[in-house]
């Protein structure tokens, strides 16, 4: 494949060099673990940091961020493993089934309070942002 669309902030970083193909896949999920466990992005594009694409290109993501320090060792080893900059090093998604975290070993030992309480602030100020645009909007028309 080497057509480019998605979600920027989920692009694997052989798919910013536009040749890439099912890992590709797993590292986009590896983000989406990332913010479903610490409602955070691993790789955020809110300011549009000229630099997002060489933190994902090396695979650089916060690693003591409110959330992702308190993750079990387990789910961390499994991220790292998603996020792998190196597509035929990177985990499949077989291989991500029968990773421990997955089948159960560690669930329900972090609490997620803290990605709750990152994702509600997140939905506001997208809910907030897109008041703004419309009432941009208003005042242009």
């Amino acid at each position: 494949m080497n057509d480019l669309w998605g979600t920027k902030e989920y692009f694997a970083p052989e798919v910013l060099n536009e040749a890439y193909g099912p890992q590709a896949d797993v590292w986009a999920l590896g983000c989406i673990l990332y913010e479903m466990l610490t409602g955070l992005q691993a790789f955020n594009d809110q300011t549009k940091d000229p630099s997002r694409d060489a933190r994902i290109k090396s695979g650089v993501y916060p690693l003591n961020s409110n959330g992702f320090d308190k993750l079990s060792n387990e789910v961390k080893d499994l991220i790292s493993k998603m996020l792998e900059t190196n597509p035929s090093k990177r985990m499949s998604a077989s291989e991500c089934l029968t990773h421990p975290w997955i089948k159960g070993m560690e669930w329900n030992q972090a609490p997620l309070t803290f990605a709750h309480e990152n994702l509600k602030k997140k939905l506001e100020d997208r809910r907030r942002r897109e008041e703004e645009r419309k009432a941009r909007r208003k005042l242009r028309s």
